[in-house]
């Protein structure tokens, strides 16, 4: 909107979210409203689109149904490279809100990333995995030859893979590295396949926050610690200390912390709880560090972002990949719930979200699709290289179905969410219907 501004471009509305308007006002020949589906949002430019993308926008029908408002507008000409300012700065804007979320997660001592290695934690000594060789600390470095640099990134390639007899996995041990075959197989209720035989992640116990006047606070605990072991014994996330703090009251117990990189040593002496029934020390550990919360710097935080999204993109053309990749995508209210779980974990959390959402809406809308300014950005292009503009039907014609494409897109996962996150609906339509069935039978 402001670059359309400063270039003089004719703008006709701004617009928070598509279709009829719910509220709206003129001002210097603008029109600023807000409307009924909150997906986004738009600046209606008839220069790049001379429709005005009237299929998600809404747009009144004239009041004399009988006299039909004229096809194309008579505007001053536009160059391609104001076309291309024009359509690369809404991505710019992604970015750059993205930027400064990164920069609040830097430099806030309270905001808690970890990047954790997929380390093995248990393997059932029954299953191939074990007869392959994988063992409890073991390092996954890739899958099927993607390299995997975390527990979520092995969670995508499986997820992308699919159920599968045998997967090629690379994995360090020390300083060896070793190849095996393990099936990837589908847990009952679950969505992401697992490899067979891997009962447990072994992820880092990371303190979120040291309770004032424990045992923990006194020893020297800090948040952000890292608990490597206690009394020997490996440390495998928030349930293996509670755990073994748990069985230990009243008795000294040694942790190994890591602090800034270095591993220091601590004693603690856990308190018994009554109300808990068990030996508490005063610490309040993560249950689990969200994908977007992986880096601290804010260059590394962007490009994990933008890789995520890249592999994404790079899935839904590959034949063996897509229709995987297809299942994981979540629409609108898998977004607003998972906004709502980072909130719910910490406000350090949402902001990674929002930072991680903006940086995959910035890439997603450079994408060379006509309704997209991507698809904008590829019209000047064209017209810049044959001196010649695309015929305004033509992209009328274009923009709106690549519209309704989309809307029909938000719409079917819209559904999918809903059946996902609510799965309790389905069934209670399920019932009604089988009710409304057994009625009819029952009728004389």
């Amino acid at each position: 909107f402001l670059v359309a501004i400063k270039l003089g471009l004719v703008v006709d509305a701004f617009s928070i979210g598509f279709g009829p308007p719910i509220w709206k006002r003129e001002i210097r020949g603008i029109v600023f409203k807000v409307c009924w589906f909150p997906l986004g949002g738009y600046v209606a430019l008839p220069q790049l689109d001379p429709s005005g993308m009237a299929t998600v926008q809404g747009t009144e029908k004239p009041e004399d149904e009988a006299e039909e408002a004229p096809e194309v507008r008579e505007l001053p000409d536009v160059t391609p490279a104001k076309k291309i300012a024009v359509s690369v700065a809404g991505a710019a804007g992604n970015i750059m809100f993205a930027v400064v979320l990164s920069w609040i997660i830097w430099l806030s001592p309270g905001a808690i990333t970890y990047k954790g290695a997929p380390i093995v934690g248990s393997v059932d000594t029954e299953s191939v995995a074990f007869a392959e060789g994988l063992r409890v600390g073991d390092e996954i470095l890739s899958l099927n030859g993607e390299s995997v640099a975390t527990w979520y990134d092995l969670s995508m390639e499986s997820l992308l893979i699919g159920e599968s007899s045998g997967v090629s996995l690379a994995v360090k041990r020390g300083k060896e590295e070793l190849e095996m075959t393990i099936p990837l197989v589908l847990a009952e209720g679950a969505e992401v396949p697992i490899l067979a035989g891997v009962e447990r992640r072994a992820v880092p116990c990371l303190l979120k926050a040291i309770m004032p006047g424990g045992s923990a606070e006194r020893a020297g605990l800090q948040a952000n610690d890292i608990v490597k072991s206690l009394d020997g014994i490996a440390v495998h996330g928030a349930q293996d200390l509670v755990a073994l703090v748990g069985e230990r009251s009243e008795r000294e117990i040694h942790l190994v912390i890591e602090r800034d990189g270095e591993e220091m040593e601590f004693v603690v002496v856990p308190a018994y709880s009554e109300e808990h029934e068990r030996g508490l020390i005063g610490v309040r550990p993560v249950d689990v560090i969200m994908p977007w919360m992986h880096e601290k710097r804010p260059v590394a935080q962007l490009r994990a972002d933008a890789l995520g999204i890249v592999r994404l993109l790079k899935a839904l053309v590959t034949p063996s990949e897509s229709k995987h990749a297809a299942s994981g995508l979540g629409g609108p209210v898998m977004i607003f719930a998972a906004l709502w779980m980072a909130i719910k974990i910490s406000i350090f959390n949402a902001v990674g979200f929002l930072r991680f959402l903006n940086v995959n809406l910035a890439i997603l809308n450079l994408l060379p699709i006509p309704v997209l300014d991507g698809g904008h950005i590829m019209f000047s292009l064209w017209e810049a290289i044959t001196r010649r503009k695309a015929h305004p039907k033509f992209v009328n014609i274009l923009v709106n179905a690549f519209a309704v494409v989309l809307i029909g897109v938000f719409l079917l996962l819209t559904c999918r969410d809903v059946d996902r996150l609510f799965p309790g609906i389905k069934n209670l339509l399920h019932r009604e219907a089988a009710t409304n069935v057994v009625e009819e039978v029952s009728e004389p």
